[in-house]
């Protein structure tokens, strides 16, 4: 078993000259910005009861919580979506949002102003990755993100505050009913009429987007480091990532649990796991690199969280020049 995977992971980060690195990210690493597990209703107790549906809608929902976010639904039905995800639409999409990126998020961005990052994917729709300063080619969101608003129908856009703006008005919130509209109103698309404009999230029944499939082996294949964070490794296809490296590819874990995924920890001495606070673990990364100086600029950006983390960890590690 790799026993130094931490400073692996920083000598090959110093020893790179190029693009080198791919990350891929899960629920974990937004937590440090107040943003629980979003991959309800799987995790978290769905009532059909308090969404808008026919009786047989109730049913389905009721014998399977994920057909509340499944095409086969939303074709028929788009409110009790719009219901379910209302209060993280509309938190998503203001401006300034609620929530912050974390100390992981802006290590994507200075992997990318290193010269360093091939791309960074992630499973998570909070959309908190295109607050810092890394491009929007340089993110792939392999499960979509709430941020971006598209009809389902016809493709087209629509402004995402502006969206959130109308979801306030038009869709009742099962979670405040004090709060918002007592019944629920489709939002018609601008294009085609059709109320099927959402987030930018993939439902169960559709495709991952284009951008995955199209760069998911190139990239990786190309990769010195593939760097797994707050993932369990469970969801595919976007698990099958790491296996696409090359075989003297270093590929890392880094969560709070134990998580193996395909990787082989006992017998591929180019696998390893960081076991321990996502944020603490990359500002180690960074401090074993020299970084901290290009950190701590993006303080005032960060989350409260990994602010004060960053702060205390600068107040004993002082920076490397």
């Amino acid at each position: 078993m790799m026993r130094d995977a931490l400073p692996r992971v920083a000598s090959t980060l110093m020893s790179s000259s190029g693009p080198s690195v791919v990350l891929l990210a899960g629920a974990g690493v937004s937590c440090s910005s107040g943003i629980p597990d979003f991959r309800s209703p799987v995790r978290h107790p769905l009532k059909p009861e308090l969404l808008t549906a026919t009786s047989a809608q109730r049913r389905m929902m009721s014998a399977e919580p994920t057909a509340v976010v499944s095409w086969e639904l939303f074709q028929q039905n788009q409110l009790p979506y719009l219901e379910l995800r209302r209060p993280f639409i509309i938190s998503s999409n203001k401006q300034p949002p609620d929530h912050k990126p974390t100390l992981y998020h802006f290590f994507a961005a200075l992997l990318h102003k290193k010269g360093l990052l091939i791309r960074s994917y992630t499973q998570n729709i909070d959309g908190l990755d295109h607050h810092t300063p890394l491009p929007k080619d340089k993110v792939i969101a392999v499960h979509g993100s709430m941020t971006c608003m598209s009809c389902e129908g016809c493709g087209a856009g629509y402004d995402s505050e502006e969206f959130g703006r109308e979801l306030a008005r038009n869709i009742k919130n099962i979670y405040d009913p004090s709060d918002g509209p007592k019944e629920s109103t489709p939002i018609p698309c601008k294009s085609c009429g059709k109320p099927l404009t959402k987030p930018s999230t993939v439902l169960y029944g559709r495709d991952l987007p284009a951008a995955f499939n199209d760069n998911v082996e190139r990239d990786t294949a190309a990769a010195q480091l593939v760097l797994i964070a707050g993932t369990s490794l469970t969801v595919y296809p976007a698990a099958a990532l790491p296996d696409y490296a090359k075989k003297d590819c270093l590929r890392v874990v880094v969560d709070a649990n134990y998580v193996e995924g395909s990787l082989d920890y006992e017998r591929n001495e180019h696998d390893g796991i960081i076991m321990g606070d996502i944020d603490s673990v990359v500002l180690d990364i960074v401090d074993r690199c020299g970084w901290m100086p290009d950190m701590l600029e993006f303080r005032d950006e960060m989350c409260d969280k990994s602010r004060t983390l960053l702060d205390g960890w600068a107040a004993v590690k002082k920076p490397r020049r």
